[in-house]
């Protein structure tokens, strides 16, 4: 791999070791938390569709600020159970074979490694938190006959952000996925496995994107990538470019349809595409509760509610021709500073 362009290269290796890099990596799969006052949130929710993005920053927001709803949360992943069974889709006579034990103890050491019950549980509470959440299945087997068994399974998660419906099939939605997300340098297409490196050397490749001569780091050469189709497995998928302009300066995104048999996407609602928290109608109350918690903040910070609650301690007995209170002045006057 080290001499493959685009892939591995010296600086590529360094930032993979680079723990602030990866930090900001691993932080970035979910999108920011980010806190709206009600208008904003109103206008969300009219168009759920259209602020999806804000609805998952508002979600994770209320998540590390309100308790009452990380519990509802936790409780909608962790009290279900999460049981399974496997039948072999197999001819009668072929139970009694080596090849079927062989292949029945590799699946099992599979599910072993998979871990069901936490794998759920944890995808689980990630799609409650957004709404819906796309990973990508990765497996290795290592060894061969009866020796052959499983290096590692799991369902890796794609950032949320950098991930779009753009399809419904048999398997249920099919997703494209943002390249541009590689442009950053704290991202490798070897993090997501065979189908991503082979699509990114592609690009490169064909000057879809190609290195800056000064800092060499890679570019989205546009016209290049103008109807752009990668061919994998003898399958075709296609791309899309997305220009998003702010003032002169235009923004694109680059978008790669997935195969769908390598990306799941899960929903806790897919009655609808939206990549939006099913507790998006408890926004606006969980917001008043916040409203309420500074408003009592700011009553209670106030010196007539201290003089009103009783929290001055006043001066007993106050001899009225020395011109005393039953409030000292300079109590009074630290409480309204």
């Amino acid at each position: 791999m080290a001499n493959t362009p685009g892939i591995e290269t010296v600086a590529t290796k360094w930032n993979k070791l680079n723990p602030f890099l990866q930090n900001q990596r691993l932080k970035e799969i979910y999108t920011r938390a980010k806190s709206y006052d009600r208008t904003n949130i109103s206008q969300f929710l009219e168009s759920p569709g259209n602020y999806e993005r804000e609805l998952r920053s508002l979600g994770w927001a209320n998540a590390s600020s309100q308790q009452i709803y990380y519990n509802i949360l936790r409780r909608a992943a962790d009290i279900p159970n999460y049981n399974y069974f496997v039948i072999p889709e197999l001819a009668d006579n072929v139970y009694d074979q080596d090849d079927f034990g062989q292949e029945d103890r590799l699946v099992q050491d599979w599910l072993e490694k998979f871990d069901i019950p936490l794998s759920c549980k944890t995808m689980a509470l990630e799609v409650k938190r957004e709404g819906k959440s796309s990973y990508l299945l990765r497996n290795k087997f290592i060894g061969s006959g009866k020796n052959r068994k499983t290096a590692f399974c799991t369902l890796q998660k794609l950032p949320t952000d950098w991930t779009k419906i753009t399809g419904k099939g048999q398997l249920g939605y099919t997703v494209s996925f943002d390249f541009m997300y590689f442009l950053n340098i704290a991202n490798s297409p070897s993090d997501f496995g065979e189908f991503f490196e082979a699509a990114w050397r592609d690009m490169v490749e064909t000057g879809v994107v190609v290195p800056d001569g000064k800092t060499g780091r890679y570019e989205l050469n546009v016209e290049h990538a103008a109807g752009y189709t990668f061919h994998f497995g003898g399958n075709a998928y296609p791309s899309t470019i997305e220009a998003i302009k702010r003032g002169r300066q235009a923004n694109y995104l680059f978008w790669l349809r997935l195969p769908y048999d390598l990306c799941y996407t899960f929903g806790s609602d897919n009655s609808h595409p939206w990549v939006a928290p099913d507790t998006m109608g408890l926004m606006l109350k969980l917001q008043e509760l916040t409203d309420y918690g500074q408003l009592a903040g700011l009553i209670a910070s106030t010196p007539l509610t201290a003089v009103l609650t009783g929290e001055i301690e006043p001066i007993s007995q106050p001899r009225a021709g020395k011109n005393e209170s039953i409030f000292s002045p300079e109590v009074i006057q630290g409480y309204m500073q």
